[in-house]
Protein backbone atom coordinates (compact mmCIF):
# COMPACT_ATOMS: atom_id res chain seq x y z
CA UNK A 1 0.00 0.00 0.00
CA UNK A 2 2.79 2.43 0.90
CA UNK A 3 4.67 1.45 -2.27
CA UNK A 4 1.58 2.14 -4.39
CA UNK A 5 1.05 5.51 -2.75
CA UNK A 6 4.68 6.47 -3.32
CA UNK A 7 4.36 5.52 -7.00
CA UNK A 8 1.25 7.69 -7.41
CA UNK A 9 3.02 10.63 -5.80
CA UNK A 10 6.10 10.11 -7.97
CA UNK A 11 4.05 9.97 -11.16
CA UNK A 12 1.93 12.99 -10.28
CA UNK A 13 5.00 15.04 -9.33
CA UNK A 14 7.11 14.24 -12.36
CA UNK A 15 8.62 17.10 -14.32
CA UNK A 16 7.14 17.63 -17.75
CA UNK A 17 9.53 17.13 -20.66
CA UNK A 18 10.49 20.31 -22.48
CA UNK A 19 12.79 21.06 -25.38
CA UNK A 20 14.66 24.38 -25.24
CA UNK A 21 13.47 27.06 -27.68
CA UNK A 22 10.44 25.02 -28.80
CA UNK A 23 7.06 26.53 -27.93
CA UNK A 24 5.13 23.39 -27.03
CA UNK A 25 2.07 25.35 -25.96
CA UNK A 26 1.78 27.14 -29.33
CA UNK A 27 2.14 23.75 -31.07
CA UNK A 28 -0.54 22.15 -28.89
CA UNK A 29 -2.91 25.10 -29.34
CA UNK A 30 -2.87 24.58 -33.12
CA UNK A 31 -4.55 21.17 -33.20
CA UNK A 32 -4.82 19.79 -36.74
CA UNK A 33 -2.71 22.82 -37.91
CA UNK A 34 -5.90 24.71 -38.75
CA UNK A 35 -4.62 28.02 -37.33
CA UNK A 36 -1.47 27.75 -39.50
CA UNK A 37 0.84 28.17 -36.49
CA UNK A 38 2.57 24.80 -36.85
CA UNK A 39 3.70 25.59 -40.39
CA UNK A 40 5.80 28.45 -39.01
CA UNK A 41 7.34 26.04 -36.48
CA UNK A 42 8.61 23.55 -39.10
CA UNK A 43 12.16 25.00 -39.27
CA UNK A 44 12.57 24.59 -35.50
CA UNK A 45 10.97 21.15 -35.69
CA UNK A 46 13.60 20.06 -38.22
CA UNK A 47 16.29 21.08 -35.74
CA UNK A 48 14.79 19.33 -32.70
CA UNK A 49 13.62 16.19 -34.45
CA UNK A 50 16.70 14.26 -33.25
CA UNK A 51 15.88 15.31 -29.67
CA UNK A 52 12.53 13.53 -29.98
CA UNK A 53 14.10 10.12 -30.64
CA UNK A 54 14.11 7.92 -27.56
CA UNK A 55 11.37 9.86 -25.77
CA UNK A 56 8.57 7.87 -24.18
CA UNK A 57 4.97 8.36 -25.25
CA UNK A 58 4.34 10.47 -22.15
CA UNK A 59 7.40 12.66 -22.81
CA UNK A 60 6.41 13.18 -26.43
CA UNK A 61 2.91 14.15 -25.33
CA UNK A 62 4.50 16.73 -23.00
CA UNK A 63 6.29 18.27 -26.00
CA UNK A 64 3.80 17.85 -28.87
CA UNK A 65 0.52 17.06 -27.12
CA UNK A 66 -2.14 14.63 -28.26
CA UNK A 67 -1.63 13.44 -31.83
CA UNK A 68 -4.04 14.51 -34.55
CA UNK A 69 -4.19 10.88 -35.74
CA UNK A 70 -2.92 7.60 -34.34
CA UNK A 71 -2.18 4.35 -36.16
CA UNK A 72 -1.89 1.13 -34.15
CA UNK A 73 0.35 -1.59 -35.54
CA UNK A 74 1.07 -5.20 -34.63
CA UNK A 75 3.43 -5.87 -31.77
CA UNK A 76 2.33 -2.94 -29.62
CA UNK A 77 3.79 -0.42 -32.06
CA UNK A 78 2.06 2.83 -32.88
CA UNK A 79 2.44 5.89 -35.07
CA UNK A 80 1.40 9.41 -34.12
CA UNK A 81 0.58 11.89 -36.87
CA UNK A 82 0.66 15.66 -36.39
CA UNK A 83 -0.51 17.91 -39.23
CA UNK A 84 1.91 20.68 -40.18
CA UNK A 85 -0.26 22.69 -42.59
CA UNK A 86 -3.98 23.41 -42.89
CA UNK A 87 -5.89 21.10 -45.21
CA UNK A 88 -9.02 18.99 -45.54
CA UNK A 89 -8.56 17.87 -41.91
CA UNK A 90 -9.82 21.31 -40.83
CA UNK A 91 -13.27 20.50 -42.28
CA UNK A 92 -13.40 16.81 -41.32
CA UNK A 93 -11.15 15.77 -38.45
CA UNK A 94 -12.08 12.08 -38.80
CA UNK A 95 -10.76 11.82 -42.35
CA UNK A 96 -7.02 11.63 -43.02
CA UNK A 97 -5.92 14.60 -45.08
CA UNK A 98 -3.14 14.76 -47.66
CA UNK A 99 -1.68 17.80 -45.85
CA UNK A 100 1.95 17.48 -44.78
CA UNK A 101 2.39 15.69 -41.46
CA UNK A 102 5.00 14.95 -38.86
CA UNK A 103 4.97 11.19 -38.35
CA UNK A 104 6.35 9.77 -35.10
CA UNK A 105 6.81 6.01 -34.82
CA UNK A 106 7.09 4.24 -31.48
CA UNK A 107 8.71 0.86 -30.94
CA UNK A 108 7.28 -1.93 -28.79
CA UNK A 109 8.92 -0.34 -25.72
CA UNK A 110 6.85 2.81 -26.37
CA UNK A 111 9.87 4.93 -27.21
CA UNK A 112 10.19 7.16 -30.27
CA UNK A 113 12.13 5.25 -32.92
CA UNK A 114 11.52 7.43 -36.01
CA UNK A 115 10.52 11.03 -36.68
CA UNK A 116 9.64 11.65 -40.32
CA UNK A 117 8.13 14.41 -42.42
CA UNK A 118 5.38 12.89 -44.54
CA UNK A 119 5.03 14.53 -47.95
CA UNK A 120 7.62 16.96 -49.25
CA UNK A 121 7.64 20.26 -47.43
CA UNK A 122 7.54 23.50 -49.41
Amino acid sequence: MIFLLSQVITISCRTKKTIPDFDSQAWKNDAFACQDIRSKMVPKLKIIRRDLRGLTIRELMDVLGKPDLETLLAGNQRIYHYYLFPGDQCQNKRKMSSANKLTVRFNALEQVSEVLFEQPLP
